[in-house]
């Protein structure tokens, strides 16, 4: 085998999972850059007797500016590889604004399930059981990836905060206050939520716990 190769981008691996992370100031600069690394990248697998699936590589190019961009080409061997406008990394959708519309729909959409599940058995169920559900369906879903996706656009996060006053609202079978609702039931709301995890998150970065 022969050593590892060395790349102009940085390496995220996870099980059977690549993402190669490249920037540059400018676009011709970032499209040769990675166009030298896939090309080494291309050179070791030949090397080590490996295949690697071109046909499941993709690019994504994060572009905040909102200005169009051309289509890179960007090739491995002979083959260009398609650009697409998000992928899923870890079970989080990334688009090219990072504005995350797509994962939140998803996430929506599951979390509306477990909550209409909760408002079909909350009759025969009490509070307490109810709330362990909650907090067994539910709060795992928000909290995957909450310091990643969880700095969006407001009007993105509002379908989540809506969603959590509608299952307080459903376990708790009354129209209080939300505030009073969640004091209750021990809930934290969403936008705490978000940054007491991206605090904790914060300093186990800074004392290089993570």
């Amino acid at each position: 085998m022969t050593s590892n190769v060395e790349i102009e981008g940085e390496i995220y691996l996870y099980a059977d999972d690549c993402t190669i992370v490249f920037y540059s100031e400018s676009y011709k600069e970032l499209e040769s850059k990675i166009n030298r690394s896939l090309a080494k990248i291309n050179d070791w697998f030949i090397s080590n007797k490996l295949t690697l699936n071109k046909e499941k590589s993709n690019y994504l190019l994060l572009n905040l500016s909102g200005r169009q961009c051309r289509d890179f080409e960007i090739k491995i061997g002979c083959s260009l590889i398609k650009r697409v406008v998000e992928t899923k990394i870890l079970g989080i959708v990334f688009d090219e604004r990072l504005s995350f519309k797509n994962h939140i729909n998803i996430m929506c959409d599951k979390i509306s399930k477990k909550v209409n599940f909760l408002a079909r058995i909350r009759y025969v169920l009490p509070k307490k059981s109810l709330n362990i559900i909650y907090k067994s369906l539910v709060m795992p879903i928000m909290d995957y990836g909450i310091c990643v996706y969880g700095f969006t656009y407001d009007s993105h996060l509002q379908r989540i905060i809506k969603l959590q006053n509608r299952a307080v609202k459903v376990i708790s079978f009354c129209v209080r206050e939300y505030s009073v609702l969640f004091r209750e039931l021990n809930w934290i709301p969403f936008i705490e939520r978000r940054n007491y995890f991206s605090c904790i998150f914060i300093y186990k970065c800074l004392n290089k716990l993570s």
